[in-house]
C-alpha cells in the first residue's frame, strides 16, 4: 500500500488524509504512525467487512512475514487513535478470524453501553460522537480531581455537534414556541468568505470571532460564545433552530469580502421568532480601520438589541492597524484554535509577527502570551522561558490596554500557574470592575475562585460560563469540579451526564460520574463505568470503591502500583491525597511535600477541596509544618482575604 496515492475520506465528522497520516476534525488534527494508517485505510476499505490477519499482512506490511505481537501492537495502537477522536470508529477482533472497522454509530453505542448498563430503565442517547482530541499536561491534576491541568486550555470540534442537535421542521416559522432566550441575548454565527479563496477563511472566522469579544466585553448583552456558536459553522439550519440550540434571542450572520487592504462587510441581526432581519448594514473601509469599525458593528447591534445608545466598551482595541501585522493575528488565531501543539507553534510565529509590525497590538501581545502557555502546560519539548516571556508581553499589553479583558484573563490565569496569589486577586478585581460575563472571563474568575479555595464563587462562575457556552464540554466540566468540591454528589451525577450527552466517552466526565456513584453508595454503577476507565482517571475511583466493598489492601496496592507514574501522568500532590484517603499518612505527606517542591496547584486546595480525606489529617504535626512554609502561608493569606470578602459581601448561585 503506497499510502502517497491514497485518497482522503471520512469517518463519521472525522477526515482521514493517509498521505499526511493524519486525522482532522473542527478543531482537531492528529498525526499517527505509517503501519497504523495503513491498517485504518485497509479497514476503511474493506467497509465493515472482516479483513483476516493474513488479509492485513499482505496489505499493510507487504506480504513481509510478522509475528502476532506486531499485528497486536497496531491494532491497539489504531483503537488508541479512535478513543482520541471521541470514538469515531472502532476494531472489533472477530475472534480467529480477523478484525473489521465498526461504523460511527456502532462504535458510539458501544462507548456508551457501560453507562447505559448502570442506569437500567433509562433511554441511552443515540447520538453520534462529538469529537476532540485530547492534550496532555505538563502540570498534572492541576484541577483536582479527576481533571488533567490543561482543561483552562479546552480542546473543541464541533464538526460532529451538529448531528444531535434539534433537526428544522418545516413549519418552523409558524410555530408558537416561545423565545429562547431573553431579549439581549444573542450568538455570532461564522461570517461567509466572500474573497473567492478558501485559504483566507481564516479572516471571515477572525473577524466572527473579534464581533463576539467586542460584544462580550458589554455588559448590557449576553453573547454565546465562539466554540459554541462555530458549531453551526457549514450547516444549513434554519434561525429557530440554532437559537433554540444556544438559548438566544437574536443571531447575527454576515459575510466578509478582503480585497487588497480593503474589506467589506456585511451584517444581520436576525429576529429567532419570525427568522426575519431587525437590522442590517453595510462596511466598505480600509483594513486599517478595522478596530473602529468592529467598534461601530458592535455598537450598532447592541443598538439594535437594547434600543439604547452605549458607550464604547471598557478594553476595545483603538486606533490604526497595520493591516499585515492584523492579518497574521487573525491567521495565528486560526492556528491556535487547533490545539495541538504544531498549530501553537505556527500561531506563535505568526503572533510574533503581528507584535513586530505594530508594538501596541495589545490582543497580538495577549495571543502570543497564551500560546506561550499552551505550549508550556501542554508541549512535548520544555522551555523554561515560555512562562517569563509570556509575563513579560502580558505586562507590556497592559501598559498599552489597562482595561482589555484578554489581557487582564489571560494575566490572571499566568498568575495562578505562578502562585501569584497577590496579582490574581489584583487581576480579578479589575475584571470583576469592568465586566466579568463573557467566556474568557467567566473562566478566569472560576480559576481563580477554584484554586483560592471559595467553590461556591467558582460554581457560580461555572454556571454563567456553561450558559454562554452551552455546547462547551470544559464549561460543563467546571461545573463538576465545583459541584463534587462541595460534596455536591448527586448533582455531580446530573452535571456528569449532561456533559457525556455533549462528548460521548470523555474520561474526565466519565470519571466525574464514577466519583460521584462511589460516593452515593451505587458501586455497581461505579464499577462498571471504572472498567472503562485509563489511568490516572481510574485512580480517582477504584481505590474508593475497593475501600467501600471493605477491602482497604487492595485499595492501597492500586495506588502503591501507581508510584512509577507520579511525576509523569499524576501528580505528586494527587498521589498524596490517594493516601491520605486511606489513612496512610506518613506516605501522604512524603508525596505531598513533593507537590510543594514542584510547585503543585492542586496541594493549595487540599484542605478545602478534599472531604474524604480524615479530618485527623489536618491535626497531623507533618502537615501543619507543610502548612507552615512560606508559599503554603502566601496561599492561605489570600484564601482569607476572599473569604473575609465573602463573609462581608455574601453570594448567590
Amino acid at each position: 500500500m503506497d499510502l502517497a496515492h491514497e485518497a482522503n475520506f471520512v469517518i463519521g465528522a472525522i477526515e482521514i488524509r493517509p498521505s499526511r497520516r493524519e486525522l482532522v476534525g473542527e478543531g482537531f488534527r492528529q498525526t499517527i504512525d505509517p503501519r497504523v494508517m495503513r491498517v485504518l485505510v485497509a479497514l476503511a476499505r474493506a467497509k465493515s467487512e472482516i479483513l483476516s490477519r493474513d488479509d492485513l499482512i499482505e496489505s499493510c506490511w507487504d506480504g513481509v512475514i510478522v509475528g502476532d505481537d506486531a499485528i497486536n501492537r497496531c491494532i491497539s495502537r489504531l483503537r488508541k487513535v479512535a478513543e482520541s477522536c471521541g470514538n469515531a470508529f472502532a476494531v472489533e477482533t472477530v475472534p480467529r478470524v480477523g478484525y473489521r472497522l465498526i461504523p460511527p454509530e456502532t462504535a458510539l453505542a458501544e462507548a456508551r453501553a457501560e453507562i447505559v448498563l448502570a442506569e437500567p430503565g433509562e433511554t441511552p442517547a443515540t447520538q453520534p460522537p462529538f469529537s476532540a482530541a485530547p492534550q496532555a499536561s505538563r502540570k498534572k491534576h492541576a484541577l483536582m480531581p479527576l481533571v488533567a491541568a490543561g482543561l483552562a486550555l479546552v480542546l473543541i470540534a464541533g464538526a460532529g455537534l451538529w448531528w444531535f442537535l434539534p433537526r428544522p421542521s418545516n413549519n418552523l416559522s409558524a410555530s408558537s414556541d416561545p423565545p429562547a432566550g431573553p431579549a439581549n441575548s444573542v450568538a455570532v454565527l461564522p461570517f461567509a468568505n466572500m474573497s473567492g479563496d478558501r485559504a483566507r477563511e481564516y479572516f471571515s472566522d477572525g473577524i466572527s470571532e473579534e464581533l463576539i469579544s467586542e460584544l462580550s466585553a458589554n455588559p448590557e448583552l449576553r453573547v454565546i460564545a465562539r466554540t459554541s456558536a462555530f458549531a453551526f459553522k457549514g450547516k444549513n439550519a434554519d434561525a429557530k433552530t440554532v437559537a433554540h440550540s444556544l438559548g438566544v434571542r437574536s443571531l447575527v450572520e454576515g459575510s466578509v469580502r478582503e480585497t487588497g487592504d480593503r474589506v467589506r462587510i456585511n451584517v444581520q441581526l436576525i429576529d429567532s421568532g419570525s427568522g426575519y432581519s431587525v437590522w442590517s448594514g453595510t462596511y466598505d473601509r480600509n483594513l486599517t480601520e478595522i478596530f473602529a469599525l468592529q467598534n461601530e458593528i458592535a455598537r450598532a447591534i447592541a443598538h439594535a438589541l437594547t434600543n439604547r445608545t452605549l458607550p464604547q466598551t471598557a478594553g476595545s482595541s483603538s486606533g490604526v492597524v497595520n493591516a499585515d501585522a492584523y492579518r497574521a493575528y487573525l491567521k495565528g488565531s486560526s492556528y491556535y484554535a487547533l490545539r495541538t501543539e504544531e498549530g501553537a507553534l505556527k500561531a506563535a510565529a505568526l503572533f510574533e509577527k503581528a507584535a513586530a509590525l505594530q508594538p501596541d497590538f495589545a490582543d497580538a501581545l495577549a495571543a502570543l502570551a497564551s500560546t506561550y502557555i499552551f505550549l508550556e502546560d501542554h508541549g512535548t519539548v520544555y522551555n523554561v522561558s515560555y512562562y517569563s516571556r509570556a509575563q513579560e508581553l502580558l505586562n507590556r499589553a497592559l501598559k498599552i490596554a489597562p482595561d482589555n479583558l484578554h489581557v487582564l484573563a489571560c494575566h490572571l490565569s499566568l498568575s495562578i500557574d505562578l502562585l501569584d496569589w497577590g496579582g490574581a486577586i489584583a487581576d480579578a478585581h479589575r475584571i470583576q470592575k469592568i465586566n466579568a460575563h463573557g467566556v474568557a472571563a467567566l473562566r478566569a474568575i472560576f480559576y481563580y475562585h477554584h484554586f483560592l479555595g471559595s467553590p461556591e464563587l467558582a460554581l457560580k462562575s461555572a454556571r454563567e460560563a456553561a450558559e454562554l457556552d452551552p455546547l462547551s464540554v470544559t464549561n460543563r466540566s467546571n461545573v463538576i469540579i465545583a459541584l463534587i468540591s462541595m460534596g455536591r454528589y448527586e448533582e455531580t451525577i446530573m452535571a456528569a451526564k449532561e456533559a457525556l450527552a455533549l462528548r460521548a466517552g470523555q474520561q474526565d466526565a466519565l470519571a466525574f460520574l464514577c466519583w460521584a456513584y462511589a460516593h452515593t453508595g451505587q458501586l455497581a454503577q461505579a464499577q462498571r463505568i471504572a472498567n472503562t476507565l485509563t489511568t490516572p482517571m481510574s485512580l480517582e475511583c477504584m481505590p474508593q470503591i475497593a475501600r467501600a466493598l471493605g477491602n482497604r489492601a487492595k485499595a492501597e496496592a492500586i495506588i502503591d502500583a501507581n508510584v512509577p507514574n507520579v511525576g509523569v501522568s499524576v501528580g505528586y500532590a494527587d498521589q498524596g491525597r490517594y493516601y491520605a484517603y486511606g489513612g496512610h499518612y506518613s506516605k501522604a505527606i512524603f508525596w505531598l511535600e513533593k507537590g510543594y517542591e514542584h510547585r503543585e496547584q492542586s496541594l493549595f486546595l487540599i484542605p478545602f477541596f478534599d472531604k474524604e480525606i480524615p479530618p485527623e489529617f489536618f491535626k497531623q504535626p507533618d502537615w501543619l509544618a507543610l502548612m507552615d512554609k512560606p508559599r503554603m502561608r502566601e496561599w492561605k493569606a489570600a484564601h482569607d482575604m476572599i473569604a473575609s470578602d465573602v463573609m462581608e459581601n455574601g453570594v448567590s448561585e
